[in-house]
């Protein structure tokens, strides 16, 4: 559903050993279909790291990155609930960081690392490291879609 204000801007800087520093993707309105995807070769993700900075008004829920395969929905999500300030990782059956403060119409840097070997998941919040969590230590198969 298109809404007359919202928007989230993005700045990747890593991921999926591409260098998009200095990029910005920038989403003018709220929508729930508008998306970046970004395109690899790979189907097997025995570990994953996602740094980026956003900035936003929104106030609802909302969706900062997503790993999916054909066969499992958000294998890897980053998902902020403002109004709750937490933020999920790896989906609604992932972990959920609390007490993470992110206030609307400011910049802010987030990391999120997690790895099969361990199946531990964490996340860095403007350079603060937040408690480590276990989420699975099944690798994400399946080309990305």
């Amino acid at each position: 559903q298109d809404d007359k204000h919202g928007g989230i801007y993005l700045l990747w800087y890593l991921l999926f050993y591409a260098d998009l520093s200095g990029k910005v993707f920038v989403f003018p309105k709220e929508t729930n279909t508008d998306h970046v995807k970004l395109l690899t070769t790979r189907s097997t993700f025995y570990n994953v790291t996602v740094c980026l900075r956003f900035l936003t008004d929104l106030n609802r829920a909302y969706s900062l990155f997503s790993v999916s395969t054909p066969t499992v929905e958000n294998a890897f999500l980053i998902y902020g609930e403002p109004a709750n300030h937490v933020f999920h990782v790896n989906s609604g059956s992932g972990p959920t960081f609390h007490a993470v403060p992110f206030p609307q119409n400011t910049w802010h840097s987030l990391c999120s690392t997690w790895g099969h070997g361990s199946g531990v998941a964490q996340i860095w919040l403007n350079g603060k490291p937040y408690v480590k969590k276990f989420v699975t230590n099944q690798p994400i198969s399946g080309k990305p879609i």
